[in-house]
């Protein structure tokens, strides 16, 4: 028997949250994707704030990492 897939059900995503100490508290961060240089997750948050890619490009990209 055939699954039948639902195309309204929203993609499930890896979640993965940090909590970020400042000198004025604490943040919690969720994790849009990972990389091996800052560099890299700098061109990702430029790109992200200039509406170049959105939060599911990135984790979309996340979730095909086998980081964890």
């Amino acid at each position: 028997m055939a699954k039948i897939r639902n195309p309204f059900k929203r993609k499930e995503y890896k979640k993965g949250y940090v909590i970020h100490e400042t000198d004025i508290g604490f943040k919690l961060c969720r994790i849009l994707n990972e990389y091996d240089s800052k560099q890299a997750a700098m061109d990702d948050l430029m790109k992200l704030l200039s509406h170049e890619v959105t939060q599911d490009d990135l984790l979309d990209e996340f979730s095909k990492k086998q980081s964890w």
